[in-house]
């Protein structure tokens, strides 16, 4: 008995945005295949290629990233976990929003990149990074402290001094 499986069906986006070109680093482009070319699919090359094809490939792919040289897994923290490929969108997205500041890029760009619009990026992809509630803190001290007049620690402490000696009573408000 065989069975014939049916080819993944090529249907049009969901929404206009999901047409677009890919621009990718050249060293990601050599990592998916040797002979890479502008005019191929990214997964299967005149052709897509089906989903579990696509599964099994990262699944392996992972296993050989996993493996160190003498053919051993790496230690648990060491280890890529297993994750589905479109956690890599998820993971791309929230990288690219991270770091928009070192970038010449904004969030149009990133979901004009993604396929996807703005509201999308925010909404499904960006994600609160703690380092970035300190950060907050930071900007706003740093904005404080450069108002204000004082020059120097050495006026900070004279003005310290003239308070105590005020609170002491050696020295009288001066009206």
């Amino acid at each position: 008995m065989s069975f014939k499986v049916k080819p993944p069906k090529l249907t049009n986006p969901k929404i206009k945005y999901s047409y677009c070109i890919i621009t990718m680093p050249d060293d990601l482009i050599s990592c998916i295949y040797y002979g890479f070319k502008s005019s191929r699919l990214v997964f299967g090359y005149a052709k897509s290629l089906g989903p579990e094809n696509i599964r099994r490939y990262l699944r392996n792919a992972i296993k050989i990233i996993n493996t160190d040289k003498d053919g051993d897994l790496l230690a648990v923290d060491k280890q890529i976990p297993d994750i589905r490929l479109h956690d890599l969108r998820h993971s791309h997205s929230s990288y690219l929003i991270r770091n928009m500041n070192k970038g010449n890029y904004n969030d149009y760009d990133i979901a004009k990149q993604l396929g996807d619009t703005r509201e999308t990026i925010f909404n499904t992809y960006a994600h609160w990074f703690k380092e970035k509630d300190q950060g907050f803190v930071d900007m706003i001290n740093l904005n404080d402290n450069s108002s204000t007049t004082l020059q120097s620690d050495n006026e900070i402490t004279q003005l310290i001094k003239l308070k105590q000696l005020y609170e002491q009573g050696l020295i009288a408000e001066d009206i």
